[in-house]
């Protein structure tokens, strides 16, 4: 085995190694919290009271569906070396569907639970009374009705072919649509939404910290916990899906490949977390959410749920 091969074929090694070891933790305690969650603000009534929690729920519905049809694929793949979407074409276009819908979803949830958090702590009175359960849940099944339909070209353009090695592989006919695509639609809008939402958020708990307030310094600290899990995890992706769709057109060897293939991995595992990370942002910010969650193993018999405290989750 030559020089050049060797390091391709250690390159590979880690790249799967890194990825599944980050994986799959994320898989399992993303999938936990995020059930923990959905039972939480369905069940809990200083949850589901809130008009945001429906943004919040859908979050959690569709962060689970992208771990389960996106991650679950890629894990297998790494780990057996089997590849489960070229042995289905259903699997094959389902898993882009969904692990592109769905994650713009999920971002964009958040996202729009954010500005509703600042429309709800804005002084203008006008403004708090626009956010009602009816409105939110006609955004909210308005927003998924969009991105569902706008990401139902996959489901025709992703399709088996043979590559050169004679291999059947889950590709795409349409590589700028889904390019394109995901670089705007998946990337870009979630985290220009998320951020704009945070610094709103923040302006508003920022002018009243004057009244030394445990909500407004509690609230600041959750918004800043948002936006450094943002910028970590969605942000370093957008920045490598531009690179590779500039430099799609370059040639490359094989162990510049192999190197952005490494990269993408690291990125790709970080890009996951934003999407089982939220039950352990809320359980780490907020003592109220912990003590909520404590009640529901029991631990306590009682559930603290004083309304302010609660108010702060929404933008989570």
């Amino acid at each position: 085995m030559s020089d050049s091969s060797a390091e391709i074929a250690r390159l590979s090694f880690i790249s799967r190694v890194l990825f599944a070891s980050g994986g799959l933790p994320i898989l399992i305690f993303g999938t936990i919290g995020n059930f923990i969650n959905l039972f939480a603000f369905i069940c809990f009534s200083q949850f589901n009271k809130l008009p945001i929690s429906i943004f919040l729920i859908a979050s959690f519905i569709f962060s689970q569906f992208t771990l389960t049809f996106s991650l679950i694929p890629q894990l297998i793949y790494r780990i057996s070396g089997y590849d489960p979407l070229s042995g289905s074409i259903f699997l094959c276009k389902l898993r882009y569907y969904f692990g592109l819908s769905s994650g713009t979803i999920a971002l964009n949830s958040i996202g729009l639970a954010g500005l509703s958090q600042y429309l709800l702590t804005s002084r203008i009175v006008r403004l708090r009374h626009l956010i009602t359960r009816k409105l939110t849940l006609l955004v909210a099944f308005s927003m998924i009705l969009f991105f569902g339909l706008l990401f139902s070209p996959v489901l025709f353009f992703y399709t088996h072919t043979t590559n050169s090695a004679n291999v059947t592989i889950c590709t795409t006919t349409n590589a700028d649509f889904t390019a394109y695509n995901g670089l705007i639609v998946y990337s870009s809008i979630p985290v220009i939404v998320l951020v704009v939402s945070s610094v709103l958020t923040w302006h508003n708990a920022r002018s009243r910290l004057v009244q030394g307030g445990n909500l407004q310094q509690n609230l600041a600290r959750m918004l800043i916990i948002q936006f450094i899990v943002v910028l970590l995890t969605t942000v370093p992706n957008l920045f490598n899906q531009i690179y590779a769709l500039s430099t799609r057109t370059v040639p490359k060897n094989a162990i510049r490949q192999a190197q952005e293939n490494l990269l993408s991995s690291i990125l790709g595992v970080l890009s996951f977390s934003t999407f089982g990370a939220s039950f352990y942002i809320y359980i780490f910010a907020s003592k109220a959410f912990r003590n909520n969650i404590r009640s529901l193993f029991h631990i306590h018999n009682r559930r603290v749920q004083p309304e302010n405290e609660m108010a702060r989750l929404d933008q989570g």
